[in-house]
């Protein structure tokens, strides 16, 4: 799972876990 650099790379570096669907709709997957 790669995401494009943002501001919130912090968050990013979180576990997708709980944030996980808070951080695809910030910075959407552009992997695909």
């Amino acid at each position: 799972m790669r995401y494009p650099p943002s501001s919130d790379g912090v968050m990013i570096r979180s576990p997708p876990k709980r944030m996980g669907n808070y951080e695809l709709k910030k910075a959407p997957v552009r992997d695909s």
